[in-house]
């Protein structure tokens, strides 16, 4: 019954052709960016993703970024979120956020003839300046990751002094 209730309120307000423009008063080239970069990044999809996970779950995290020049949103659970530290509490305007997560994966083990199941630790970080992508890491029980340095193939350094991930709240 939650799930239905969740959706039906998810389609109020992002159903088909229910999704909010930008309008930007005043300024017609600014609004048709908005509006390029809002459909190019698939952004009503993806905050029909984060409305769902977000009734859900009572909080949800996005973020943004410019991939190769291309618009790109992503969703992430606010489960594997901790904000390191805030630039406006009462605001809910994150200065860092790290999403860590462990996960499996089935793998060949060529000492034991036999696919098992490895377990991984994932972790990503956003910054005023950086979107940080670190290198998995297998996990071992009862030790704890060494994280290294992160992979800058995977990460995204802007140095935009705002952090691309918006904290949302479930109201």
């Amino acid at each position: 019954m939650p799930r239905v209730i969740v959706n039906a309120s998810t389609s109020l307000v992002f159903g088909e052709n229910r999704f909010p423009h930008e309008k930007v008063s005043g300024d017609s080239d600014t609004q048709d960016f908005l509006q390029t970069v809002a459909r190019v990044g698939q952004l009503p999809a993806r905050m029909i993703r984060a409305r769902n996970l977000g009734g859900a779950m009572g909080t949800v995290g996005l973020a943004w970024c410019f991939k190769k020049g291309k618009p790109q949103f992503s969703v992430h659970n606010s489960k594997n979120l901790h904000v390191v530290d805030w630039e406006d509490r009462d605001s809910l305007i994150p200065a860092h956020v790290v999403e860590c997560f462990e996960y499996y994966r089935d793998e060949w083990d060529e000492q034991k003839k036999a696919v098992v199941r490895n377990a991984y630790w994932y972790r990503r970080d956003w910054t005023d300046d950086a979107d940080l992508v670190y290198p998995e890491i297998q996990s071992k029980p009862g030790v704890e990751p060494q994280w290294g340095e992160p992979d800058l193939g995977r990460s995204n350094v802007h140095n935009d002094g705002r952090i691309h991930f918006e904290w949302i709240q479930n109201m």
